[in-house]
C-alpha cells in the first residue's frame, strides 16, 4: 500500500509540533521543579489553544471575536497546514494556486463541515 508524501508530510508536521511542545514544557519543568505546577500550567495554557481552534470546527462559523483569536493560534495553524498537505492532489500547493490566480498563491478547496 503507497502512502501520498503529503501524509507523510503532515504527520512529520504534527510530530515535529508535538516534540517542540515537549521541549517547551520540559524546561518549564526545570524552572519549576514541582510536576503537579507544571501540569496546571500546561493544561491553562494547551486548553484554550485546543478548543479555541479550527480543528473541531471551521473558523468562519465562529463570532468574529474568537475567530481573531483562532487566527493567530499556532495549533490552527497546524492543523490547517496538515489538512492542506494531505489535500494535495500531486502538484504543489503554490503551483496550484498560482495556475488558479488565488490570493496569497494558494488554492482553496470548500471543505464539508464536521
Amino acid at each position: 500500500m503507497a502512502v501520498h508524501r503529503g501524509v507523510l508530510a503532515a504527520v512529520a508536521l504534527v510530530v515535529a509540533f508535538g516534540l517542540s511542545l515537549s521541549w517547551l514544557w520540559a524546561s518549564v519543568a526545570l524552572l519549576v521543579r514541582d510536576p503537579a505546577v507544571v501540569t496546571s500550567i500546561a493544561s491553562v495554557v494547551l486548553m484554550p489553544l485546543s478548543f479555541a481552534g479550527n480543528v473541531f470546527v471551521q473558523s468562519r462559523t465562529m463570532p468574529g471575536w474568537l475567530r481573531a483569536f483562532v487566527n493567530v493560534n499556532p495549533v490552527s495553524h497546524i492543523a490547517t497546514a496538515a489538512r492542506d498537505l494531505m489535500d494535495s492532489t500531486g502538484a504543489t500547493a503554490g503551483e496550484a494556486g498560482m495556475a488558479s490566480g488565488s490570493r496569497n498563491g494558494r488554492q482553496r478547496k470548500h471543505r464539508r463541515p464536521l
